[in-house]
């Protein structure tokens, strides 16, 4: 038997990637996208096990094209027989049709009972904020399960490695206990933009300007920016606190970023310093892909580093 349940499990196997679907018809980012999160262990050994483990390839074929489905994810941890399987949709009644039915729900159902347990989350969230990442996934998955504390949802199980560095990360920060007015900070963390698939900018000594409220902006050093690529823009804007900002464009993108040449006193360590829009370039910070904040005028970067709710979305402008 051992010898059959190593064979299911190289069939198993598969990338820990999370895929977002391309498709003329994506959500607008403030769109609210149905997210499932499903975490499936096994907890006996034997012929019921190996059944249950041929299942899986079939949900890792079924999932990517599901009718409505905006990103997803399947996490194989092999030798623990721990399988996490992520999916967001366009709506409600997409998510509905794909857990009552077809792979996912029959491997979900047969995994039930003395063979393993699953614990399952389903929420909203705008599609500016869906995870794109496992650390992302894994610390919406266990916020999710702390809002349900004293449940059956629980089920009174320890989390493992993985589960424990998500909830130190929860604990790290929360937007709400950064000050106003702003701070700035410098930062060592790894910072990268690109523009589609082209490097601009890579640098080790951003500064991240911290509001309540809102997620971190990182600054970048013109000297870290291939200055090139950007076309400086006649349009301004005004900030209470760090004074006039002069925008950026790039590539016929138009404000890519913005700058603050003369910044307002108490912030002069922003000057030739670059900030871009996540949503309109793709950054990184640890090698982990940025979310956009919520909204088109705010310019926060969302990791699995800070925790909302976060300003920038409807119904936010009066926070």
């Amino acid at each position: 038997m051992a010898r059959t349940n190593t064979e299911r499990l190289r069939v198993v196997s598969a990338p820990s990637a999370v895929e977002f679907v391309s498709s003329d018809s994506a959500p607008a980012p403030d769109a609210l996208c149905a997210v499932a999160i499903t975490e499936l262990k096994v907890n006996r050994p034997g012929p019921a096990a190996a059944r249950f483990l041929a299942a899986i390839p079939s949900v890792l074929r079924e999932l990517p094209g599901a009718e409505g489905l905006v990103a997803h994810g399947v996490r194989v941890r092999a030798s623990r027989l721990h399988f996490t399987t992520y999916a967001a949709f366009a709506g409600r009644r997409q998510l509905d049709a794909y857990l009552a039915a077809g792979a996912h729900g029959n491997v979900a159902r047969a995994l039930r009972g003395r063979l393993g347990s699953v614990r399952s989350v389903r929420l909203e969230l705008p599609a500016a904020q869906l995870p794109r990442s496992w650390a992302q996934i894994d610390m919406v998955f266990l916020r999710s399960l702390e809002g349900r504390a004293g449940t059956a949802a629980t089920g009174g199980q320890s989390h493992g490695p993985a589960e424990a560095a998500a909830e130190r990360d929860i604990a790290a920060e929360s937007v709400w206990d950064y000050p106003r007015p702003p701070r700035v900070e410098p930062t060592a963390e790894r910072v990268e933009v690109s523009l589609g698939t082209r490097q601009i900018a890579e640098t080790a000594r951003a500064l991240r300007v911290l509001e309540t409220s809102h997620p971190p902006t990182y600054y970048i050093p013109f000297e870290d920016i291939e200055m090139a690529s950007l076309t400086a823009s006649t349009a301004t804007s005004w900030c209470e606190f760090k004074g006039r900002a002069h925008y950026w464009d790039a590539a016929g993108i138009r404000s890519v970023g913005w700058s603050y040449p003369e910044p307002s006193r108490g912030y002069e360590k922003l000057r030739e310093h670059l900030a871009f829009y996540p949503g309109r370039v793709r950054a990184r910070v640890q090698g982990e892909p940025v979310i956009a904040q919520p909204g088109d005028f705010y310019g926060g970067w969302i990791t699995s580093r800070v925790r909302g709710p976060f300003k920038g979305g409807p119904g936010t402008s009066g926070w």
